[in-house]
């Protein structure tokens, strides 16, 4: 959400579905070659990456695990998809909202580097 629109009270939307459609099809279409071997034979019979969408309950139950409140688009995100398959090293996983956490919880180790 802008500066602005928290202004006016207007929330933005994100079309996460359409992207991630999309996203799904460039990976798991025909034109992406050995790639898309590599993923699950679920995500072939769905044409789908991710998840199914979390349940609100569960994004509430983050924020109140983290103690913060997720970024408007984040939460669309997780409603539209709870997670995504790993793709390639710059993208995913994302993890779904049961296991996202802060750093310093995760990985101790690494956050201390």
């Amino acid at each position: 959400m802008t500066n602005l629109s928290r202004a006016s009270g207007a929330s933005v939307s994100y079309p996460w579905r359409e992207l991630l459609r999309e996203w799904s099809r460039l990976w798991l279409g025909p034109d992406a070659g050995e790639v898309e071997r590599r993923f699950p034979d679920w995500a072939h019979a769905n044409g789908w990456l991710g998840a199914s969408g979390a349940p609100r309950t569960d994004i509430e139950a983050l924020e109140q695990r983290l103690g913060a409140t997720l970024p408007s688009s984040y939460r669309q995100f997780l409603l539209a998809s709870n997670g995504w398959l790993h793709v390639n090293d710059a993208e995913g996983p994302l993890l779904n909202a049961a296991q996202v956490g802060w750093l310093k919880d995760l990985d101790p180790e690494l956050a201390q580097t």
